[in-house]
């Protein structure tokens, strides 16, 4: 009988695709920007300027031949999230232990589905759910266990419905119910920081009069972080992880958007760039929203987040200092002209530290810059009498927090997990101060820890958190608030707050400030 082939047309019908799909040409990932009668407009998703369009017989004859491929849903929210979460690795990257469970979990998902598509909803929050899970799980495991599934158990009925209103949220994406813990790589402080602090020097290529794409740093950042990998196995030490393109790209968006155009187009360009985006004061008042965002890690992984840790003056032993000091860094910012009003370090995380810091924010903090040796006073201060955006903390979530909040008049806003644009970016902080840090290792305090000898994690954070916050301090006043800021039209944050000020002290309605 002879085969009969089906016509292309019938094979690959006519694609239906919407904002959320994603064309791959090669390396290069497109979106569809526009639909016409024959084909689609697309746009280069790193490269605005790279416009064309592809004809439905096109978008085929590429799919057939290999050299194109639709991913559908790529740009979803959902997608892009768990995409950052777990790196850019797919399912079939992560550790087999995590790979293990995640498919235990799906199996006792679809049985779920199954029981109630045959005999109806079956209630979750009823006594008798966590006598459903038991027998179901047993099944899930399978009549043998291996050593490598008998020490799983089955969920609990409040696990059971946060794993599943997860899975269900992601689309059923397995990766949304993947154990983070057990995904590969090495976790420890160190791993992380030095591979941080190559992937930001590498992702500054971005910053260049050369305009290249984001695609092209993130090839380079793949090239040299291959060969210093070879030379760091020939030497004995520990690879460096290569973050996925997402988590690169990150890096590349944490940079000062001013200072980003800056570099790349030029002061001028710049300026009439951000010009538009110039905040009205009339509708945005101080005081009005403010965002505080507080970051608990070692100091390696604050020296990688500005880039330095690799600095040359610095040696070996003063680097593995740095990862045995835990710091607390808690920041809050003025929306209106992007100031900072308080910085706080702190060797330990507390709702104490959340209420110093917004004591802080409505204290003349002048005599504090001085002390710290800036050379710009920190004029910034403001009673808040709106809103304040914060994460979900515990230190932000405490009784005595929400008191202080309460008794202040402000409502606390808190986004969505996960979703961390929506509260200031420290990173971006540290990109601008960073150049200082180096300062830590002239102080008093690294040579009185050197001097201690005997490792105290209590002396080393103390001792720390005092010098750390000196130099913070002025970075703020002096590097900071003196840089021209995108949201500000190109102003730097304390020309912003003094005409802020003017603008506000002379208007009619009645303010409160300290």
């Amino acid at each position: 009988m002879e085969h009969y082939q089906l016509p292309k047309i019938l094979q690959h019908p006519v694609p239906m695709l919407s904002d959320t799909d994603v064309l791959r040409i090669g390396n290069e990932r497109y979106v569809p920007s526009g639909r016409r009668f024959d084909g689609y407009r697309f746009i280069n998703e790193d490269d605005p300027e790279d416009r064309f369009v592809l004809k439905f017989d096109d978008i085929n004859a590429r799919i057939d031949a290999g050299t194109a491929k639709i991913a559908y849903g790529a740009k979803s929210p959902e997608r892009e999230y768990l995409e950052l979460l777990f790196k850019g690795r797919r399912f079939d990257e992560l550790g087999e232990d995590a790979k293990r469970i995640a498919r235990l979990r799906e199996r006792l998902f679809l049985a779920y589905d199954k029981e109630c598509l045959l005999n109806g909803h079956k209630n979750r929050s009823s006594d008798d759910f966590a006598s459903w899970i038991e027998p179901e799980w047993r099944k899930v495991l399978g009549p043998v266990r291996s050593d490598s599934t008998k020490s799983i158990f089955p969920p609990s009925v409040s696990t059971f419905n946060r794993l599943y209103k997860r899975w269900i949220r992601y689309e059923r994406n397995i990766l949304s119910i993947c154990p983070r813990y057990k995904a590969p790589g090495k976790r420890t402080l160190t791993y992380e920081a030095e591979s941080l602090d190559f992937a930001t020097n590498e992702a500054r290529g971005f910053m260049s009069r050369l305009k290249p794409r984001k695609s092209d740093v993130f090839e380079t950042y793949k090239a040299r972080i291959h060969k210093q990998n070879e030379e760091r196995a020939a030497g004995g030490k520990l690879q460096l992880h290569q973050y996925g393109k997402s988590k690169f790209y990150d890096i590349i968006d944490s940079f000062p958007a001013f200072d980003v155009m800056q570099a790349r187009e030029g002061l001028e360009a710049a300026l009439r760039h951000f010009a538009p985006h110039l905040r009205m004061y009339d509708e945005t008042y101080l005081g009005q929203r403010l965002e505080i965002d507080e970051v608990l890690t070692d100091m390696s992984v604050y020296f990688g987040m500005a880039g330095v840790l690799s600095d040359p003056g610095l040696t070996d032993k003063q680097r593995k200092l740095l990862k045995k000091i835990r710091l607390w860094v808690v920041v809050i910012v003025d929306v209106a002209t992007r100031y900072v009003l308080a910085a706080k370090v702190t060797p330990a995380p507390s709702s104490r530290a959340t209420l110093e810091t917004l004591r802080l924010m409505m204290t003349d903090k002048t005599f504090i810059s001085e002390c710290a040796g800036a050379e710009t006073p920190w004029i910034g201060k403001v009673k808040p009498f709106g809103t304040m955006y914060m994460d979900h903390g515990s230190a932000f979530l405490a009784e005595d927090t929400s008191d202080a909040l309460r008794a202040l008049g402000v409502e606390p806003t808190r986004p969505e997990t996960g979703n961390a644009k929506k509260r200031p970016h420290i990173e971006s902080l540290f990109h601008t101060i960073g150049p200082l840090f180096t300062q830590f290792f002239d102080g008093r305090t690294f040579r009185s820890i050197e001097e201690k000898g005997d490792y105290d994690p209590r002396a080393h954070a103390s001792l720390a958190a005092s010098e750390f916050n000196e130099i913070i301090i002025q970075g703020i006043c002096d590097l900071y608030h003196n840089k021209g800021h995108g949201s500000l039209g190109g102003q730097s944050p304390t020309t912003g707050w003094s005409s802020a000020w003017k603008a506000t002290a002379g208007c009619a309605r009645r303010r409160r400030w300290t």
